[in-house]
């Protein structure tokens, strides 16, 4: 049975970031030591993604198109409201910031077993998913 883990918006945006060559490399080395994981995210991270593409890293409309195939290979799911009002919860009860909170109720949602962020406390774990910072040393 394959691991089920949810990676967080920052560490696909490591891949594209042409100023941090290492954490670029440790991202590519990372992702591939998770091939083969099941990975999961949702439409906030593909959000996030293409954010950082367009305003952080001013890639043009071809850019950002092409490197989307980066989640070709990913389950992405939706953000309903059950996982909004997961995530205000969350939010309150760890002292998260909103948006890592939706990150954390959708791996919930989701079943995984891991979260990997850059954002949130290495080895934390809330409600049995334990998060870990891929570039933690």
């Amino acid at each position: 049975m394959k691991d089920r883990i949810f990676v967080d918006s920052n560490v696909f945006i490591y891949l594209i970031d042409r100023r941090d060559s290492f954490k670029t490399k440790m991202a590519v080395a990372f992702f591939k030591s998770i091939a083969e994981s099941e990975i999961n995210i949702s439409t906030q991270v593909v959000k996030e993604f293409c954010q950082a593409a367009i305003k952080k890293f001013q890639f043009s409309e071809a850019e950002v198109l092409s490197n989307l195939a980066v989640f070709d290979q990913i389950l992405i799911a939706d953000t309903p409201k059950t996982i909004i009002e997961k995530a205000i919860s969350l939010k309150f009860k760890h002292q998260l910031s909103f948006y890592d909170s939706v990150i954390v109720a959708s791996a919930l949602a989701s079943n995984c077993d891991i979260l990997y962020s850059e954002d949130m406390q290495h080895s934390q774990k809330i409600e049995g998913l334990q998060i870990i910072n891929p570039f933690a040393n």
